[in-house]
Formats: structure tokens, C-alpha cells, sequence
């Protein structure tokens, strides 16, 4: 784990991702997922990457659309190519992004266009802790998890999201600097 972790978090913020990046963020850190997959605006924002990469040791490869970020260099490149495969590559990438086996086969079966659409039709469906597995607040920034899951009640997506919200706890201790953090804490801790 980054020592200082509210500088990588500053400097991160200052990299302008969507907001939907800070969830990813703190899946990487939390060990939860190994690279991180963002859209890239171009040359300025790929320097501004660059030099973050280097001050805190992450690889990175990218292509015309995006960015992958981790700590190696063969799985970014794997990422990448799976990525811009036109063969389906869901499953494959699901896993090295670091989402369930089922989840990854679920948007596997269900092909990457529809996800968003499947998503949508389960705002309210997800009940008592399982709430905590509700992505509808993703693109927002608002979410434990960065994936579908493959249906309302996935353990192993909960699983994550627990570990998520341990991790954000003891990290806002250690950085109550990083308002995110507790923002995300007082959101989900209601339906734990």
C-alpha cells in the first residue's frame, strides 16, 4: 500500500477523470482489483498521467480511447489488447479488471452494449444489504464496486463491497483530508 496516500489521491483528482475513476481508485487500493481502465482525453492529460505514473510507480499502456494504470506492465498490455479485440472479450477483461468469475460471464453472455441498459432496469430491485452492490451511482463516483453485477443479490460482488467500505474506513481515519472517503462511508453504511 502508498504510504502517503492523500497526496496520491490529490494528485489523482487533479489527472480530471470522470468521477466514476475515484471508484476504481479506491478498488486498486483497497487490493480489490489490479488495473484500472479510465477514458483519456489526449496528449496533455496522457503528460499529466505520465508524470503521476512515474511519481508513484505505476505502469501504464494506452490506446486512442483509453488508459490502462497498474503495477504490471504484461497485464496492462494484456488489457489493452483485449480491449481493442474485436472477438468477445468481456470475460476475459472482466477478470483482469478484477470483477467476479460470474459477473464476468454474466456480461459476457449478455455482450458489453446491453450493460448499461440491464443496469437501468434494476434501479430499486436491489434489497436490504445487497444495496451496497447498487452501481446506479457509478458514473457519479457513488459505488463500492465498478462492475454489473450478475444479478441483485451476487455474493461475491458483496463481498467486494464489503471490503470496500472497511477499507474506506480505515483509510478516512488515516486521511480525513480525503472527504470522498466519508462521503462514501455515511452513503453505504445505512444498508450494511
Amino acid at each position: 500500500m502508498i504510504v502517503d496516500t492523500s497526496h496520491l489521491w490529490n494528485d489523482f483528482l487533479s489527472l480530471r477523470f470522470p468521477k466514476s475513476a475515484q471508484v476504481d481508485m479506491s478498488l486498486y487500493l483497497a487490493a480489490q482489483k489490479s488495473l484500472m481502465r479510465f477514458p483519456h482525453r489526449g496528449s496533455k492529460q496522457l503528460q499529466k498521467i505520465d508524470i503521476w505514473c512515474n511519481k508513484y510507480g505505476f505502469t501504464y499502456v494506452f490506446d486512442e480511447s483509453y488508459i490502462i494504470i497498474g503495477s504490471n506492465m504484461m497485464q496492462c498490455k494484456e488489457a489493452i489488447a483485449l480491449d481493442s479485440s474485436p472477438e468477445n472479450h468481456t470475460y476475459h477483461l472482466g477478470i483482469l479488471l478484477g470483477y467476479p468469475s460470474c459477473c464476468s460471464i454474466f456480461a459476457k453472455i449478455h455482450h458489453e452494449e446491453d450493460l448499461d441498459v440491464i443496469e437501468v432496469s434494476r434501479i430499486g430491485l436491489y434489497e436490504k444489504k445487497y444495496k451496497l452492490i447498487d452501481t446506479c451511482g457509478y458514473m457519479n463516483g457513488h459505488a463500492l464496486i465498478s462492475h454489473l453485477p450478475c444479478k441483485t443479490d451476487c455474493n461475491a460482488s458483496y463481498q467486494i463491497a464489503l471490503k470496500m467500505l472497511s477499507f474506506m474506513k480505515k483509510l478516512a481515519e488515516k486521511n480525513p483530508s480525503i472527504q470522498w472517503f466519508k462521503k462514501q462511508i455515511d452513503l453505504f453504511t445505512i444498508y450494511r
